[in-house]
């Protein structure tokens, strides 16, 4: 009996909290006032059993708008949170399970003209950090092609035995329908690979709001910012464009993962500055493609610009700094930048300097002079990056550290360097025009 009266109370709670839609809502109201005019015995009896008809036969329809994936509420918010209040996905809840027990279920997804955003659960009874499988490498299979993760984040429970997962892929084309969704793993210590087949529903997808070619060009003293298109959706904003590289042959040449150091650009929605998702770049010896990514826009946009913080500049200088063999760490300054020279010293016919400076800072047109003989740099190795805290900013910044390689060897040493490439900033306002 009490098993009846639980079931009885939990469908009765899933009624008391269906949301029925607008237009339903006044077509109900109308039918009542009518029963009302008229005042016949049993209005209240047939007002019921219109209630009761339209509620079994429309539970799908209405279900459909108080519908949400569960679980994710801590691992998203702002704008996906908000779409998945309004049921603004498909569910998929499907699941494969690999042979010592690890199950991934795809919940579900969300579909627009920027994204496709897998909701997704791993759940391994012994704990997932043992198995280490904290983040899986995953692609989404189409018709002709694969579809990349662009970025994502999880949450794990208490135990460790569950992580709830939001990842982004790249838009599909508008010809897929059967896909699949796939993982790979390294579960004790040996790559596991799965898959789940499910069919895109193009009902539930969200298309866009605002999608426009731009193709105008901006000049920043000595370069030229182009901004192909924006293509705006429920989900993100995408913009386009290219910069003008200044630097093709530097000798502290960036890597094309690296790029972004060398710009800042806001998306500016009625004044008010849009969330940065993040941002894309490449560069195949012309000029940097850019893809930058921000929030989802507001309803009402009465004005939409771009702010340019900052640029790439270049810089033509004579900075000529005195070294030493085994010096003491050295500080100094270069056009405002500040660049530290940590060691100096002298291996098989090769002098080396390792300099710090912060990422976005690249130096060109450097020579050492070695006993007054110029020597022109052989060699930039890589030593890596670090995140350093600035306590009187209350920031934190990224630094490179490298190390210069010359050939050569001596006792009196003058680092000569004659252009330094650095952002800029302008924090310049470019209007986007909105039809």
């Amino acid at each position: 009996m009490k098993r009846i009266e639980d079931t009885l109370n939990h469908y009765k709670e899933q009624i008391d909290h269906l949301e029925v839609p607008e237009e339903m809502e006044i077509r109900l109201q109308k039918a009542l006032d009518q029963k009302r005019r008229k005042k016949k015995p049993f209005a209240l009896v047939a007002s019921i059993l219109v209630v009761f008809l339209l509620l079994s036969y429309n539970f799908n329809a209405i279900a459909y708008y108080s519908q949400k994936l569960m679980g994710y509420d801590e691992v998203i918010n702002g704008t996906l949170q908000d779409l998945n209040e309004k049921g603004k996905g498909q569910e998929i809840n499907k699941s494969y399970t690999f042979n010592n027990g690890i199950k991934v279920t795809l919940d579900g997804i969300m579909v627009d003209a920027n994204n496709l955003i897998a909701f997704y659960t791993i759940e391994a009874p012994k704990g997932i950090a043992e198995n280490h499988m904290l983040t899986p490498t995953l692609y989404i299979d189409g018709l002709f092609q694969k579809y990349h993760a662009q970025g994502g984040q999880g949450k794990a429970n208490d135990e460790y035995t569950k992580i709830k997962w939001v990842h982004e892929f790249e838009p599909p084309h508008f010809f897929e329908k059967n896909m699949s969704f796939n993982f790979h793993f390294i579960i004790n210590g040996k790559p596991q690979e799965g898959k789940i087949d499910f069919t895109l529903d193009r009902m539930k997808a969200m298309g866009h709001t605002i999608k426009q070619t731009i193709n105008k060009t901006y000049t920043f003293e000595d370069r030229n910012l182009k901004i192909h298109s924006i293509r705006a959706t429920p989900t993100s904003t995408v913009i386009k464009a290219s910069l003008e590289k200044l630097v093709d042959k530097a000798q502290d040449r960036v890597r094309d993962r690296d790029l972004h150091a060398l710009y800042e650009i806001n998306l500016l929605a009625n004044g008010t500055e849009v969330d940065r998702l993040g941002s894309g770049s490449s560069s195949s010896g012309g000029d940097i493609e850019l893809e930058l990514r921000y929030d989802a826009l507001p309803r009402d946009i009465e004005k939409l610009e771009l702010k340019v913080v900052k640029l790439q500049n270049t810089q033509e200088l004579s900075k000529k700094i005195e070294l030493q063999v085994d010096m003491k760490s050295l500080t100094t300054d270069i056009m405002g930048q500040e660049m530290i020279i940590k060691n100096v010293y002298q291996d098989e016919g090769y002098t080396y300097i390792t300099l710090v400076t912060e990422e976005s800072v690249l130096l060109d047109d450097v020579f050492l002079k070695i006993d007054h003989v110029l020597s022109p740099l052989d060699e930039v190795i890589e030593k890596g990056y670090d995140k350093v805290i600035v306590k009187e900013e209350n920031k934190a910044k990224i630094t490179y550290e490298r190390i210069l390689k010359f050939k050569g060897t001596g006792k009196n040493l003058e680092l000569q360097i004659n252009k330094i490439v650095y952002p800029k900033t302008y924090n310049d306002i470019i209007e986007i025009p909105i039809k």
